[in-house]
């Protein structure tokens, strides 16, 4: 912590290892412990992360990119479903290209929720609806350290 004119301010930069730490001790602090049907959406200033535990492992998915605004609730989409992971992949293709990235997530803000698209391990889109806003931290995640 530093001194401002009176007031502490905290540095509010952290390693990607501490934002996922961050996000683990929230979830033991409010008792919710993962399964393999439940993703949880987590923001931070420059980034997203989103925790499952799809095989019975931790699983962390980084979005970089700003998240898209779309003009949904993901609970009353019912028949416009399949359309709207299409529009969510589409916007994904436009960014990184049809041959996707290993690396790569992308995030989605809904109405009543987030989504996520990712380049899964079978060379095609994943596509994740997630009836769930994300709980927001005002740190920015470093994810290389920078020699001065």
């Amino acid at each position: 912590m530093t001194k401002n004119h009176g007031q502490q301010t905290v540095d509010a930069r952290m390693s990607l290892r501490q934002a996922v730490q961050l996000c683990a001790q929230h979830l033991c602090d409010i008792g919710l412990v993962l399964n393999e049907e439940m993703i949880v959406p987590f923001s931070f200033r420059n980034c997203m992360i989103f925790l499952s535990k799809p095989d019975g492992q931790l699983q962390v998915d980084v979005a970089v990119s700003q998240p898209v605004q779309m003009d949904h609730a993901i609970q009353s989409m019912h028949l416009n479903t399949r359309f709207v992971m299409n529009e969510m992949v589409a916007q994904a293709i436009s960014l990184y290209g049809a041959e996707g990235d290993q690396a790569f997530a992308m995030s989605f803000l809904f109405r009543d929720g987030c989504g996520l698209v990712k380049f899964g391990q079978d060379k095609a889109y994943l596509v994740e609806l997630i009836e769930r806003m994300p709980l927001s931290f005002d740190h920015q995640v470093v994810f290389a350290e920078i020699e001065e």
